[in-house]
């Protein structure tokens, strides 16, 4: 039979059974080459093999934040996925527009691992990666229940929700990196193995300068001060608690009481910002709780970048709405093991990323994304 109709046939009136392969090929030649691959033991990037009992399951998208952007990135799905590579344009000369310069030529500049130091280059970049892919699901009918962002992901959730614009959505990332990029060198960040309110009673032992930014799972956080404090921190944590402590490769005090400095400039750009109703459910990163489009205001934002992400309460608000099934947007996953250690593990969630580093040579990497879905 043709290939076309019998994946049709299979998709659309056989039960799902727990052991799964999704398989990228456009013939029965390809198809069979693939199989015959997989089952006899080997690896094939056009296989994707699963395990779930989740049949029809909604997916929440779930947008990360700093940390997913790599030199590089973006750049197969634009020389081979036709969908991501429009909406990779459409984004490019609108952002053009707003602030002068191209995305996609950034993103193939030789250069780039350097410029990606720089939040008002990496942030731009990662909401264009971020919202081509979102639509290239789109058109094959991959659309998310509810969305959820991690700290500059919000950004791009929120369009993805309908509560902004792409407009609106770019002059936010391009006013809020902005406002950021004054604080480069002005502190450090770090990741800590530890509860909340543990790493919190350690900071007033230790004698303040240390504040904590993000909340990302049970036990995991992120703490944010100046270079000194977080070195010393980390040194206090790992000797008297034995915490482990990683340092990130973060030049910029995110989520600290230093953003206090620039907010206000974010507030003059934001004056006359009116979002509208999301239309997709939008659960808050800053809040932890659900969100209506009209409340993503310039204060919204302004709260988006000094408060600490509440990105463990967000988790565990998408689980009580019911769902079991989460991807992550972004151009590499870094918030698989987060999302895991958030959730109820008797509950059985999927967590997949979408975009993964450096990828597969030779697979549409958007193509990838949607056989895992499938999945």
């Amino acid at each position: 039979a043709p290939i076309a109709d019998l994946a049709s046939q299979v998709a659309q009136f056989r039960g799902l059974y727990p052991y799964r392969a999704a398989v990228i090929c456009d013939s029965a030649d390809a198809a069979v080459a693939a199989l015959s691959r997989a089952s006899d033991g080997g690896s094939d990037p056009r296989v994707i093999l699963a395990q779930s009992d989740l049949t029809d399951a909604p997916a929440a998208f779930v947008y990360s934040g700093n940390g997913s952007q790599y030199a590089g990135m973006g750049l197969a799905a634009l020389a081979s996925d036709p969908a991501y590579a429009r909406g990779l344009r459409k984004i490019d000369r609108a952002f053009g527009k707003i602030a002068g310069w191209s995305i996609i030529a950034r993103m193939q500049s030789a250069d780039l691992e350097a410029g990606l130091l720089d939040c008002a280059v990496a942030q731009p970049l990662l909401f264009a990666d971020q919202m081509a892919l979102t639509w290239a699901l789109a058109e094959r009918g991959l659309a998310p229940a509810a969305v959820l962002g991690h700290s500059g992901g919000e950004v791009a959730a929120a369009c993805a929700s309908g509560a902004l614009s792409l407009d609106q959505a770019l002059k936010l990332v391009h006013s809020r990196s902005l406002a950021l990029q004054g604080l480069r060198g002005r502190g450090r960040m770090a990741a800590i193995q530890a509860a909340a309110e543990d790493v919190e009673s350690e900071i007033a032992a230790f004698g303040g300068g240390v504040e904590l930014a993000a909340v990302n799972s049970p036990k995991s956080v992120t703490v944010v001060g100046s270079a000194d404090r977080i070195d010393a921190f980390m040194r206090h944590a790992r000797r008297v608690n034995r915490w482990p402590a990683v340092l990130l490769a973060i030049e910029y005090p995110f989520h600290g009481s230093a953003v206090d400095e620039v907010a206000s400039a974010l507030d003059s750009d934001l004056h006359s910002f009116v979002p509208g109703p999301a239309h997709v459910p939008f659960v808050s990163s800053v809040t932890g709780r659900s969100a209506k489009g009209t409340d993503l205001d310039a204060a919204y934002w302004r709260a988006n970048m000094r408060r600490p992400v509440a990105f463990l309460s967000a988790m565990q608000t998408l689980q009580d709405m019911g769902l079991r099934a989460f991807l992550e947007i972004g151009p590499s996953p870094v918030l698989g093991s987060y999302m895991a250690a958030s959730l109820d593990s008797d509950r059985k969630p999927a967590i997949l990323p979408s975009f993964e580093k450096p990828g597969q040579a030779g697979i549409d990497p958007v193509q990838r994304c949607l056989a895992r879905a499938m999945a």
